[in-house]
């Protein structure tokens, strides 16, 4: 039975069809949105609520979606945009769908959804198989048993993909994951060391001596609760503030024993665009790790510009990759190995002792 009109929760939504993600993993979905009129003020909590039934004879699947807001505005028209989503295996299933707020309040949904991969997409390794379902939260993989020669520094810009969003919804949380799983579980890549940080809070947020499980739970709590539009004092004080963080993040890795081969920035494309002062960088005492920025290009046309982190890589003569495909994504792992091989065969300076 569906609700009396006056409990109904104003809402649209609309199912997001199975898509390869980064970590060669398909993930499905739903985007929803609602306006910010219809919500509280002070302390206002959705929570969306889904099962996913597989067509095939299996349990189905609980998920539950918790969206908290800040103080919103007496008059408004902005609308919120909430997203989730599962990974998924080859087979048909049915999404049963309520949004629902601390008054009661719902918005229901049903859609099916079927996933027949294509011969060329197919993952040489499936993680799911015909009709498995898994949480977004991924944090274990399976690592290539080959071996594995270079250490590579991740340093995560932790931001919406979505220009101008105030949080990292789930699906730009999996963007994040999945692009650090891929990058050791499909390549030759040993962890020196991971770093989350932000440029709108001007500071680091995370910092994990090698990735393990146990660091991407860590990582994943952190991102959960994180308000991109809480700002220090500090930073509204100095703006350019964010660019002394950068030199120390690249600076303090250059400075590691040993020092990383290379250093891997990994982020969506962001509106900051000063000029990173070549000065701001050390010196290392014998060669400078490989630069390259990771750098996600879904909403290129909002800012078209180079951001501040190119800048950076470039001043240190390293390599941008733009991606926004599955495809792009490999294809720049493979040229940042190809790079990483050419370093390796050519000699190293002799230092005195």
């Amino acid at each position: 039975m569906k609700p009396p009109a006056a409990a109904r929760l104003p809402c649209r939504v609309d199912a997001l069809p199975p898509s390869l993600n980064f970590a060669l993993r398909y993930q499905a979905g739903y985007r929803a949105e609602i306006p910010l009129s219809a919500l509280p003020r002070q302390n206002a909590v959705l929570v969306a609520f889904f099962r996913v039934q597989p067509a095939a004879p299996a349990r189905p699947s609980y998920f539950r979606q918790i969206y908290r807001f800040p103080e919103l505005p007496e008059k408004t028209r902005l609308r919120a945009l909430l997203d989730g989503g599962f990974f998924l295996g080859a087979g048909a299933y049915t999404v049963d769908w309520v949004l629902t707020d601390l008054a009661g309040r719902e918005c229901r949904s049903q859609w099916r959804i079927e996933l027949k991969p294509k011969t060329q997409d197919q993952p040489e390794r499936v993680p799911l198989g015909p009709g498995e379902v898994a949480s977004l939260r991924l944090t274990r993989w399976q690592p290539d048993p080959a071996p594995r020669p270079y250490r590579v520094a991740v340093l995560l810009h932790a931001a919406p993909i979505r220009p101008r969003a105030a949080v990292l919804s789930p699906f730009d949380q999996s963007i994040l994951l999945t692009t650090l799983t891929s990058l050791f579980e499909h390549t030759p890549f040993e962890a020196v060391s991971l770093v989350a940080f932000n440029l709108q809070q001007q500071k680091e947020l995370f910092r994990a001596p090698a990735i393990t499980p146990g660091a991407l739970e860590r990582l994943l709590d952190l991102l959960d609760d994180l308000q991109i539009g809480a700002v220090d004092l500090r930073a509204l004080q100095n703006p350019k503030r964010y660019l002394e963080l950068l030199a120390d993040l690249v600076n303090r890795e250059q400075d590691a024993t040993p020092p990383p081969d290379a250093i891997v920035f990994v982020g969506p494309h962001n509106r900051y665009d000063e000029k990173f002062p070549r000065e701001l960088l050390a010196q290392p005492p014998e060669r400078r790790p490989l630069f390259f920025y990771l750098r996600y290009s879904f909403f290129w046309r909002v800012s078209p510009f180079p951001d501040s982190l190119e800048k950076l890589v470039r001043a240190a003569g390293g390599r941008i990759f733009n991606i926004s495909t599955p495809r792009e994504f490999l294809s720049a792992l493979r040229r940042i190995e190809e790079e990483l091989d050419r370093r390796a065969q050519t000699a190293w300076p002799e230092v005195n002792p």
